[in-house]
């Protein structure tokens, strides 16, 4: 995945209201985005970023 779409990745998954509607914290697309970049970081052996 190109890096330049993780802020569309984390737009797209604001929309799954149904999996942030229970979540005690307010989740922003910001969060969203820096959670996906965390998660890539994480696990670089399955999710890698192209440039």
């Amino acid at each position: 995945m190109p890096e330049a779409d993780l802020p569309m990745l984390a737009r797209d998954g604001m929309k799954q209201e149904r999996l942030l509607v229970n979540n005690p914290r307010t989740v922003t697309e910001a969060d969203t985005l820096v959670f996906i970049k965390r998660l890539i970081k994480a696990f670089p052996e399955t999710l890698r970023l192209t440039h």
